[in-house]
């Protein structure tokens, strides 16, 4: 899903450590502000695979949904004979 915000301006403070991170970033010719905007949406991304990963074994882990698991392995495998 894609939400056409308009640009909006964030002001950030940078000590010696991000100054390192961003002169490494835009070695190749990106803008400061591109590269801030590619790491933001990039730490997004990898929060949102870390919080699904979470949800995928509690769900992996609870008795009713291994109990689900098995039922539809069963029913899965007798639709497979015909």
């Amino acid at each position: 899903m894609y939400y056409n915000y308009s640009m909006k301006t964030l002001t950030i403070r940078t000590d010696s450590a991000v100054e390192r991170a961003l002169d490494f970033l835009t070695r190749e010719g990106a803008s400061r502000s591109e590269a801030a905007r590619r790491a933001i949406l990039k730490a997004e991304r990898s929060e949102r695979r870390i919080l699904m990963r979470a949800e995928a074994e509690a769900l992996r882990e609870a008795p009713a949904e291994q109990i689900a698991s098995s039922e539809l392995a069963a029913e899965m495998e007798s639709i497979r004979a015909w």
